[in-house]
């Protein structure tokens, strides 16, 4: 969970063992897509999904941000990497093109060339 100085809920980060095993077998490209309808609370429901060898994707993390500043999307980001020790083999993040802090996932995943899906 993240949160702030006063202990205002800034996010909440949710990966399971599956999912840690998903993303494991298969790190080497990752998607990266946020749904904004999904909540009435209106927080961006933010997604992260391999692709397995059957072309199948696997989720591999859910995480809710009340905000999607640097802050919020580093802490997403750095969170991902702290319980998933293969994430220096992401070589391709495919990302959605309003993704406003792209220069974050730039930043936080220096080894991964990150890439606007076609569809978007």
């Amino acid at each position: 969970m993240y949160s702030d100085e006063e202990r205002n809920f800034k996010g909440l980060f949710f990966q399971d063992q599956e999912m840690k095993e998903a993303f494991k077998a298969y790190p080497e490209l990752v998607c990266f897509d946020a749904t904004y309808k999904l909540l009435e609370l209106g927080f961006p429901v933010y997604l992260m999904l391999c692709e397995d060898s059957n072309g199948q994707s696997e989720i591999v993390s859910v995480c809710l941000l009340v905000t999607e500043d640097a802050s919020s999307m580093t802490w997403m980001i750095d969170t991902f990497k702290q319980h998933n020790m293969d994430w220096e083999k992401i070589c391709i993040l495919m990302a959605e093109k309003d993704i406003g802090e792209r220069d974050v996932l730039k930043l936080c995943l220096p080894n991964a060339s990150v890439l606007i899906c076609l569809f978007h």
